[in-house]
């Protein structure tokens, strides 16, 4: 692939990139955005998501870590209160999947903005002297190389 670009200079950019342009933009800044935006959510995901206290810190391999045992015992205990008749599994079973689906679809969705709300964060940090001629892989989320630096697009692979 860095054939077919005359310099052979290649930049890794990871969050610390970020970090260093005073973006808020750790695992733990996303986890804070959540609480704020969505306390229900955090909490639910606290509950069921996060039984060890890594989940923020490795959200994308923790998000199949769901308590389901007690998520099912919630569930049964809330839909006893409701209802006059004994609830059974089946009967759990839309609220399970509210709470593991629609919780997957508010964090992707809270991802996408709070990414968003990054890129609009005036950068600070001294700015570094990039080749603009280089090619880049980025592990990052947000746009600092292409609308910083102006690091042309086809030269960034994500």
């Amino acid at each position: 692939m860095l054939s077919r670009f005359n310099n052979k200079r290649l930049y890794l950019i990871g969050n610390g990139f970020d970090l260093h342009h005073g973006l808020p933009s750790t695992y733990s800044d996303f986890e804070d955005f959540v609480e704020k935006t969505d306390p229900y959510l955090f909490e639910v995901v606290v509950r069921y998501f996060d039984a060890d206290g890594t989940f923020w810190h490795t959200i994308e391999e923790n998000l199949d870590e769901l308590d389901d045992v007690q998520l099912v015992r919630d569930t049964l205990r809330e839909l006893g209160r409701t209802r006059l008749n004994t609830p059974t599994l089946e009967d759990c079973l839309p609220t399970i999947e509210l709470y593991t689906v629609g919780a997957f679809h508010r964090l992707k969705a809270y991802m996408v903005s709070s990414v968003t709300g990054l890129n609009l964060i005036p950068l600070s940090g001294k700015r570094l002297n990039l080749d603009p001629a280089a090619f880049y892989i980025s592990f990052n989320y947000t746009n600092t190389l292409a609308s910083y630096y102006q690091i042309p697009p086809r030269r960034i692979h994500y």
